[in-house]
């Protein structure tokens, strides 16, 4: 089937092929990995006509079907990327609340199901960091998540900086969890903000921590 680089890198050629622009503007008005399923899944149809992509299936994000047999499974989450250069964030406990809590349940819930049991089992993370500063005011009710994003721009630190260190941090906490990739979705920009989005793929490995 695939790997958590596999998979990284098949989303990120889904997103390029969807064209510029839209997903900055989806990423600044809300939250996005259902979009970025959606696209995944219908690469995954185009380029592998043996395998299905079903969306929703059984109530699971993503579900890779070969001749009707559930294979992999992809469960999928949005995070503001500044969110994981906080310690309290990245690390709470709450898996509403905390990043690498979030992955954790999501794998537990994959591993606890019966006809998922002979499946490959994926959490994609994507993260987004945009540069609220440059936020054409006008457009400003539009903004979701505002507060995160000013928040993790404190100090004068750029948007590549913050981003990236954010994704390392998450990058690295996920290990834990099983086999990890990451890369860049796309770099856009949305009502004068710049925007970058990463994906992080995990790929659950017997014994990880999501099991304890």
């Amino acid at each position: 089937m695939f790997n958590s680089r596999e998979l990284a890198d098949l989303t990120c050629e889904s997103v390029k092929s969807s064209g510029r622009g839209n997903l900055a503007y989806l990423a600044a008005t809300g939250k996005i990995e259902l979009a970025i399923r959606d696209l995944l899944g219908a690469l995954i149809t185009n380029q592998f006509p043996n395998l299905t992509a079903a969306r929703e299936f059984k109530r699971r994000d993503l579900v890779i079907l070969d001749d009707g047999v559930p294979r992999a499974v992809i469960e999928g989450k949005m995070w503001i990327s500044f969110e994981a250069n906080f310690p309290s964030k990245l690390h709470n406990q709450n898996p509403k609340e905390g990043l690498v809590a979030a992955s954790k349940s999501d794998i537990f819930k994959m591993r606890s199901s019966k006809f998922l049991a002979n499946c490959e089992k994926f959490t994609s993370t994507v993260l987004v960091g945009a540069d609220i500063r440059q936020l054409e005011q006008r457009h400003r009710h539009a903004i979701k998540y505002a507060n995160w994003y000013r928040r993790g721009l404190l100090n004068g630190v750029d948007l590549v900086t913050a981003h990236d260190q954010g994704v390392s941090k998450f990058v690295d906490s996920m290990k834990s969890l099983g086999f990890v990739a990451s890369a860049r979705l796309f770099d856009e920009s949305a009502f004068g903000m710049p925007f970058l989005a990463d994906v992080v793929i995990c790929q659950s490995s017997a014994g990880s921590d999501a099991e304890k």
